[in-house]
């Protein structure tokens, strides 16, 4: 244990034995909502106001005494602990969705909570973390796609729900606290980037009962999820619906926006699933509501400045040189999104949020009295301070719940990076590698993959020797490119020659990094997280006998960051001979290329080069490349030409197009080898065309990006023995590839460990068995078309990504060919949901039912004899699929094709065979009756189907349904049937309450305490008021 971490824990020990003698709150035998409620009762109205942002700067002291510590509720940890330093970096949820694997994602989980406990421990980081993204994959153009588990609910919910339980701990008697807090996002129906802050999501009741709520719905009543982010855009479920300035769905507008939407956070996720954390808005997410260029919710208004600095003196006084209206603004929406249920205003780290600012005056009648009313004839101020109490409480009972105010320290027998850290990163890359084609090429009787390890090797393309770790990633120190395992798996050593055209990364030594060398390569190819005065050398440069004559860099750089490089010769400190300005680019994963002209007589011959960084602010630039050459002298890199393993970097970026001279070079290494692997695919980066995507970026196109396809054919005109292997967040269209190329692999966004992975897969030192968790659309034009001219047009224009029904639209493999509204889609996408393939093959035998029919309350085990026939162990994912026949009640007049029920992993050896068990629960049997809100069972026969993937189905029997009510919402027509209970009084007091999922929640002595909903005591349904 480390000085720093020991001096921490003695000073917050004895900070909380003295205030557990003196302090209420402190008595730990009241529940965590008790000690919650009474330091809230300690709190004056502008203290508690303080708390509703996730940058709570200030402690607030009594005595002198701190009562409760300032804290920082934004944290990131989607595949890795984010922006703290070094941390292991697993798959991209997307990736891991493709492993189908539960307790893989539970254990890696695990290992990132492990992590983030000790940045907790050692520098005081918050334990509220703001993961996992569980949205439905409706769209593949939506540029967050690699964040989520797929398109399927029950595997998005049920991958959700170990990421949650792994990540949070259990409360146990030998732990009696959280580990962390984890927050399910976006709540609900984000699926859309460029106009996330502005627009409505409009579906339809059934839509979003079905298919946009049941992650979320699994992640609270199964896995206990104890913060949930409300997303920035709006939502309806009538398209009718106006917002207060009059505006609808021709505009794109109407509904409330999510942080404002009293049915999805008060209705349904507190009363109707029992949902006991905080919600937070999305980053700005309430400015959002009323602000211009956004929602717009409440109309124009006259803006001026408001001071939004953090420190409680700004925050106490925002609206010096702000009009009367934006502070009606901020007050209105302060109070629509608290009393819908949001309890705090997740803003940028610098800034304070709308709650802290506004609250205030949202609750004072004087202010309230200044309310005009909206476009609409309504008034919206009227805070009171009870509905602040709810918030402050809600957002404190989990920093009890952590164990903050009682010094407690979670016990964690890991490490930062630790050895079984970065061998869990291994194989959960290694599991979701999948393979999408295995023929034998021109000439050949037998599949290319797996290769031997005698052929001679070319690794070619953008990710030849880098890696996509992917957004919101752990900074590992430890990390593979494809390059590198090929490497060591060959026990090749290249005997370098570094030419002028120098990649940024790697460099040979940080000499000067105030952010230290791991952050400045992250091992994506990209020089990054720079500042004023670092100094990155890169040895022995040969620049040529001629010398070289021209420069280029490719750059980006925000306005906070706009700086310069210099360049200098064999020694840091000598004068620089080529200085350059960055430019603004807008954004750091957006480049420009920037040029120069050079001294030949001094740029000339073998040099060490030291790259100094220049600037005013706190970040230079991201850098991709270095290049110096004279077009009179080509220098072919030793890695280009040494074999028997080649390598050849095409671009520096997948959007970069690769020059004709280039590709011809590539060509002339693809000659050399036995095996060409072209590593390609997607970044997070944010080009003009839009060809890949990230956050505020949804892709428009779904070819690989840049002209990697030109490239990839070239490759193929010369060797036939050519993989294609795609580092990808979502979906692509290679229609080209699949018909010619022999070998296609699917990476992912795989972490730290990616490019070992791939490596192990070629070779056969594993078996993929990743599995694919959305449809793979034959093109972009299977999709909703913006065009007005197009067969399958978009009322809502924006890309025809607001199309959000997905049983009108074709979207999913539930309905893909059967959307009445998108006549465009073939008989069969390119690749189906639930795909992939092995390097051996598996046999479905003797399907049996545990019995011939199922009611209400009831499951049906399926399970069947998976038998490995081939030479090599593997895992197979064995799919269960329940097929309504047509059933009118399913999907948009029966057009639903089949629905995921249940799934298993099974690991089998050579020639072994296993009995595979699926239960499949009743209530996945159900829809959504939108006459009576409650989910039904039509009854009848149903086709449960054994299948390989949503398209493979490889044996099926038929069940025998009993019509009936699976489950009940907060307005099913029969609700008043259940026993309505106003207090604790009628109920024994021993007794034990239960959600109607069957999670524990309190004793019935506490009921009192609980908010509206229905309730489960000694196996009967009361509705608390």
């Amino acid at each position: 244990m480390s000085k720093k971490y020991i001096m921490f824990s003695a000073a917050f020990a004895a900070l909380t034995t003295t205030a557990q003698t003196t302090h209420p709150w402190m008595d730990t035998s009241k529940s965590f909502r008790e000690r919650a409620e009474l330091l809230c009762k300690e709190l004056t109205l502008r203290e508690k106001v303080d708390q509703l942002g996730n940058n709570v700067s200030e402690p607030i002291k009594r005595n002198g005494e701190v009562i409760l510590p300032s804290y920082q509720y934004w944290n990131e940890a989607l595949h890795g602990v984010a922006r703290s330093g070094a941390a292991t970096s697993f798959p991209e949820s997307k990736g891991m969705s493709a492993t189908w694997d539960e307790m893989l994602v539970r254990a890696c989980a695990e290992a990132i909570s492990d992590e983030a406990r000790i940045y907790h421990e050692t520098k005081g980081k918050g334990l509220n973390y703001w993961s996992p993204t569980i949205n439905m994959a409706r769209d593949p153009r939506w540029g967050r796609e690699e964040e989520n588990y797929g398109e399927d609910p029950l595997l998005a919910g049920r991958l959700a729900v170990e990421f949650i339980k792994g990540f949070q701990g259990e409360i146990t008697p030998t732990t009696p606290y959280y580990k962390l807090v984890a927050c399910a996002k976006h709540f609900a129906a984000n699926n859309y980037e460029q106009g996330r802050q502005s627009t409505t999501s409009f579906v339809s009741e059934k839509n979003m009962r079905e298919y946009y709520l049941p992650a979320f719905e699994m992640s609270v009543r199964e896995g206990g999820v104890k913060s949930l982010m409300a997303a920035y855009n709006a939502f309806s479920i009538d398209p009718m619906e106006l917002d207060a300035n009059n505006q609808g769905a021709n505009k794109a507008h109407g509904g409330l926006p999510c942080c404002a939407n009293k049915m999805l956070l008060t209705d349904i996720l507190r009363k109707e699933w029992g949902f006991n954390g905080y919600v937070t808005s999305d980053c700005a997410g309430l400015s959002c509501v009323h602000r211009a260029v956004k929602h717009k919710y409440f109309g124009d208004y006259t803006a001026g400045t408001i001071a939004d600095g953090t420190d409680f003196n700004t925050i106490h006084s925002p609206y010096a040189n702000a009009t009367d209206e934006e502070q009606i603004m901020e007050a209105r929406t302060a109070t629509i999104a608290l009393q819908a249920g949001t309890d705090t205003n997740c803003e940028f780290m610098n800034r304070s949020s709308v709650l802290q600012r506004a609250a205030m005056n949202a609750a004072n009648a004087d202010f309230q009295a200044k309310e005009t009313a909206a476009p609409n004839g309504k008034k919206y101020i009227g805070l009171t301070e009870a509905d602040i109490d709810t918030a402050v409480v809600r957002v404190l009972e989990t920093r009890f719940a952590l164990g903050e105010f009682d010094g407690y320290k979670y016990p964690v027998n890991n490490t930062l990076e630790s050895e079984a850290n970065q061998a869990l990163a291994l194989k959960a890359a290694q599991e979701s590698m999948t393979l999408l084609k295995n023929d034998a090429p021109q000439g050949s009787n037998i599949p290319l993959l797996p290769i031997t390890a005698d052929k001679k090797v070319a690794l070619i393309g953008p990710y030849a020797n880098a890696i996509m770790l992917g957004d919101y990633s752990g900074t590992p120190t430890y990390t593979t490119t494809p390059y590198e395992a090929f490497s060591k798996k060959l026990n090749f050593h290249l005997q370098t020659v570094r030419t002028g055209k120098t990649p940024a990364v790697p460099f040979d030594e940080a000499v000067v990094s105030k952010r230290g060398a791991a952050n400045n390569d992250k091992g994506a190819g990209v020089l990054e997280n720079t500042s004023p005065g670092d100094i990155f050398l890169y040895r022995d440069v040969n620049f040529g006998e001629k010398g070289c004559t021209n420069f280029e860099m490719a750059c980006g750089a925000k306005n906070t960051g706009v700086g310069s490089v210099s360049f200098c010769l064999d020694n840091k400190d000598a004068e620089p001979f080529l200085t350059v300005e960055n430019q603004n680019t807008g954004s750091w994963s957006k480049y420009v290329t920037i040029t120069a002209s050079v001294d030949p007589s001094v740029v000339k011959g073998k040099h060490d080069l030291y790259v100094k960084m220049n600037g005013q602010q706190s970040y230079v630039g991201n850098y991709k490349y270095f290049n110096f050459w004279n077009p009179d002298e080509v220098q072919i890199p030793a890695e280009e030409t040494q074999g028997p393993l080649y390598l050849c970097t095409t671009s520096s970026s997948v959007n970069e197009k690769a020059s004709e001279d280039m590709i011809a070079r590539a060509v002339e290494v693809a000659k050399r080898a036995d095996v060409v692997i072209f590593l390609g695919g997607t970044n997070f980066e944010k080009p003009d065309d839009h060809a890949t995507g990230t956050e505020s970026h949804d892709r428009w196109l779904l070819t690989l990006p840049g002209n990697q396809e030109d490239v990839l054919k070239a490759l193929y005109a010369v060797n036939k023995n050519t993989v294609l292997v795609l580092e990808s967040g979502s979906s692509l269209d290679i229609k080209w590839a699949k018909e010619n190329i022999p070998a296609i692999m699917e990476a992912w966004y795989g972490g730290q460990a990616q490019g070992q992975a791939i490596c192990d897969a070629i070779y056969g030192d594993i078996n993929p068995s990743g599995k694919l968790t959305s449809t793979w659309y034959n093109s972009i034009s299977e999709l909703p078309q913006e065009s007005s001219s197009a067969q399958n047009a978009s009322v809502y224009g924006r890309k025809g990504m607001m199309e959000y029904n997905i049983d009108e639209w074709g979207y999913t493999y539930m309905y893909y060919g059967k959307g009445e509204k998108n006549p465009c889609q073939a008989e069969k996408p390119m690749y189906p949901f639930g795909y992939g393939l092995s390097y051996t093959t598996f046999d479905y035998s003797n399907m049996q039912l545990s019995a011939s029919s199922i009611k209400k309350g009831e499951k049906v085990n399926v399970t069947a004899n998976i038998k490995n026939t081939g030479s090599r162990d593997g895992a197979e994912i064995v799919q269960v699929y329940a097929n309504f026949n047509g059933d009118s009640h399913y999907g948009k007049n029966g057009n639903m094709r089949r629905k995921l029920v249940g799934f298993a992993r099974v690991e089998l050896k050579a020639g072994e065979t296993k009995s595979v068990t699926v239960p499949v629960d009743y209530q996945e049997l159900s829809y959504f009756d939108t006459t009576s809100h409650q989910y039904k069972v039509a009854g009848g026969t149903i086709t449960l189907e054994l299948a390989a993937s949503s398209e493979d189905i490889r044996l099926s029997k038929d069940l025998t349904a009993e019509a009936g009510v699976a489950k009940e919402t907060y307005i099913s027509e029969n609700a008043s049937s259940i026993e309505r209970v106003a207090s604790s009084a009628s109920l024994n007091k021993n007794d034990q309450v239960f959600t109607v999922m069957g999670a524990y929640i309190c004793s019935a002595e506490d009921f009192d305490r609980l908010g509206s909903g229905i309730y489960v005591v000694n196996g009967k349904k009361y509705i608390r008021k």
